[in-house]
C-alpha cells in the first residue's frame, strides 16, 4: 500500500485488508475522517487489526488509528507508536496511553483538533516535538512519573488548557513546547527541570502564576514573551540571585522567593 494511498477519501468508512499484504507506507488513511474500522485478514503475516486500529502482527507498534472514534486507550502490548499514528483524528475527544508504551513521536496526534484530555501512562519518558501540536480543544493533561523530556512544540496552540504541571522526573522543555495556549494560567515546574527552552511559554497572554522548579541552569530567550499577565514567579529560597542572572530585568522584578 503507497504512501498516502487513500488520502482525503472522506466517505471511506471501513477497510479489509487481506492476508497477501506486505508492506504499508506514510499515512495511508490521511483525513479519512469517517473511517471507524481497519480490519486484518487473520492469515496475514504482517498486520493485524484490534478494537478498529492497524498494527504490526505481535500488537506492539500500532501503526494507524481510525479517524472516526472518539476514545481510545492504547493497548498494553503496544510499546511503539508509529510516527503521525493519530494525525487529524478530529473526532478523538479522550485518549489513555498505555502502560507499555515509552515514547510518543514526532507529530503523532498533530491536529487532533477535538482531543480534550490526555492521560500519559508512567512508562512514557520521551514526548517527541510537536507531538500534540494544534489539538486546539486540550484541556487535560496527565503527566505520568517517568517522562523526562517534553520536545519542541509539543503542546503548542492549545486553547482551553488553564493549568500544567509538570512532573519531577522531567529534565528538558523544549523550545516552544507550550507557546500559544492563549488561556493558560498557572504552570508549576518539576524539581528536576534544568533546562527551559526559548518561547517555551510565549504568547501564553493569560499567564499569571509560574512556580520554578530548584535545578533550573538555563532559560532561553524570550521564554515568556507576550505573557503580559505574568504577576509572580515563585522561585525556592535561597535562590534570587541565582534566577536574577537567568531571566532578563522585566521578569526578575517577578521573583518571590517562597
Amino acid at each position: 500500500m503507497g504512501k498516502r494511498a487513500f488520502k482525503d477519501c472522506t466517505n471511506l468508512k471501513r477497510v479489509i485488508i487481506s492476508k497477501s499484504l506486505q508492506s504499508i507506507d506514510k499515512y495511508p488513511f490521511l483525513n479519512c475522517k469517517n473511517l471507524s474500522e481497519i480490519i486484518v485478514s487473520p492469515d496475514n503475516s504482517y498486520f493485524a487489526s484490534k478494537d478498529g486500529a492497524l498494527f504490526n502482527k505481535s500488537l506492539d507498534t500500532l501503526i494507524t488509528f481510525p479517524a472516526k472514534l472518539k476514545t481510545y486507550t492504547i493497548p498494553e502490548t503496544v510499546r511503539n507508536i508509529k510516527r503521525s499514528a493519530f494525525i487529524n483524528c478530529i473526532n478523538l475527544q479522550s485518549l489513555t496511553i498505555g502502560n507499555s508504551v515509552t515514547a510518543i513521536p514526532d507529530f503523532a496526534f498533530l491536529g487532533c483538533s477535538n482531543l480534550k484530555k490526555i492521560i500519559i501512562s508512567n512508562s512514557v519518558k520521551n514526548i517527541a516535538n510537536t507531538a500534540f501540536w494544534d489539538c486546539d480543544n486540550l484541556e487535560q493533561i496527565t503527566f505520568g512519573e517517568s517522562v523526562t523530556s517534553i520536545g519542541n512544540n509539543a503542546f503548542s496552540s492549545h486553547k482551553k488548557i488553564k493549568n500544567i504541571v509538570i512532573p519531577n522526573s522531567v529534565i528538558n522543555i523544549g523550545k516552544s513546547a507550550f507557546e500559544y495556549c492563549e488561556n493558560l494560567k498557572s504552570v508549576v515546574i518539576g524539581n528536576s527541570v534544568t533546562n527551559i527552552g526559548k518561547h517555551a511559554f510565549a504568547s501564553c497572554k493569560n499567564l499569571e502564576k509560574v512556580v520554578m522548579g530548584n535545578s533550573v541552569t538555563n532559560i532561553g530567550k524570550c521564554v515568556f514573551y507576550e505573557c503580559d499577565n505574568l504577576k509572580k514567579i515563585v522561585i525556592p529560597k535561597g535562590s534570587i540571585e541565582k534566577f536574577r542572572n537567568l531571566f532578563c530585568e522585566r521578569f526578575a522584578m517577578k521573583l518571590y522567593e517562597e
